[in-house]
């Protein structure tokens, strides 16, 4: 079941491997199963609950996507952008309207054991911000954002990255929109 949902994009990325023993940094860093990576919360909630519940909960939790179940299994996701334009294309009223109208229902995913460098690929080849992790029956247990990519890869070089020098970067103190 599972196999149904990997992205078409496999093959290339099993062709790109090759030759990864030249990279310039350890390999190892790349190998590690999604599974060990520390990740922000996640939410998965039922097609059929309304939208404004779901918009609640996301805002709530400061998380930009939930994970639609049916039942316990994995069938769609829905994202802070695909709120956004669908109340600019198509309005609706949140409070009459399920995840499940919303959802995206070709969704791909990523198994606990599947590596950093799957995640990075699938994220790259797919244009995804975030990925849902499922189990072997297709149901949710976690999420892997390119945000907690991004902080797996500071903490192994903060040497490189955490240590930069005062105003070496352009970066407001206070959160802005955008």
């Amino acid at each position: 079941m599972l196999d149904d949902l990997r992205d078409e994009h496999d093959d290339e990325y099993l062709r790109g491997m090759e030759g990864r023993d030249k990279w310039p940094i350890c390999e190892d860093i790349f190998e590690r199963p999604v599974h060990e990576i520390k990740r922000r919360t996640w939410l998965a909630m039922d097609r059929q609950v309304d939208v404004s519940v779901a918009a609640k909960e996301m805002v709530a939790r400061r998380i930009g996507s939930v994970l639609v179940t049916d039942g316990e299994k994995l069938v769609g996701i829905v994202t802070e952008r695909d709120l956004l334009n669908q109340m600019v294309e198509n309005p609706f009223d949140p409070k009459k309207t399920s995840l499940g109208t919303l959802m995206r229902n070709k969704v791909v995913v990523l198994s606990p054991d599947d590596t950093v460098a799957r995640a990075i690929h699938r994220m790259s080849q797919g244009g995804h911000r975030r990925l849902p992790i499922v189990d072997g029956e297709n149901r949710p247990v976690g999420m892997i954002s390119v945000r907690d990519i991004v902080d797996y890869l500071a903490v192994l070089f903060p040497h490189k990255i955490l240590t930069l020098p005062p105003g070496s970067q352009k970066i407001p103190v206070t959160r802005e929109g955008g």
